[in-house]
């Protein structure tokens, strides 16, 4: 096997994404994540189990993790991947799902000097919904997006856009969705 790191187009292709984790009911896990309750039908069954999450940045093309993290499971995915960023170098690419569209971490991903490959749920930007009405594979948009308001100071704070120009582009999956 090489040991040479490969590269797509001169880009590392890094993913993260973030799993949340039952854990062993030990006391001093209590102490460290957080404590869960077991849901019945009826509601309470009296029990707990700590829980955590887990966040991995992986390098796709060189199958091997770059970082991980678990913290517990109250804290969000996407600030877990946004400290993650840190991981990774100027013009890597980072490939995450449906969870990650949200402004604030496409903003730190490209204040970082990453580019981002995404996918975007049906309810996201309104560019991505008018893809998916047309329904048609293949079409391409450019658009603005606009930090929204309650974002503003904290992206001001940090020194993050508070514009970004992105690409919308629809495809269709081997699933036909």
């Amino acid at each position: 096997r090489s040991t040479e790191v490969q590269r797509w187009r001169g880009h590392r292709i890094l993913g993260i994404d973030g799993s949340v984790l039952r854990l062993p009911n030990h006391p001093e896990l209590f102490e460290r994540f957080t404590p869960k309750e077991i849901l019945c039908q009826e509601g309470s069954t009296g029990r707990r189990y700590p829980e955590a999450r887990i966040s991995v940045l992986y390098d796709l093309l060189n199958r091997v993790a770059l970082d991980g993290q678990l913290r517990p499971s109250s804290q969000g995915e996407v600030g877990l991947a946004i400290e993650q960023l840190d991981q990774a170098g100027a013009g890597d690419i980072i490939v995450t799902d449906c969870g990650y569209t949200g402004y604030s971490y496409l903003s730190a991903v490209i204040y970082m000097g990453l580019h981002f490959v995404t996918r975007c749920s049906t309810g996201s930007f309104a560019p991505a919904q008018d893809l998916f009405r047309m329904d048609r594979a293949g079409r391409s948009v450019i658009a603005k997006l606009m930090a929204p308001a309650e974002l503003r100071p904290h992206l001001q704070e940090c020194g993050r856009p508070l514009e970004l120009t992105v690409r919308f582009i629809s495809l269709r999956l081997p699933t036909g969705e």
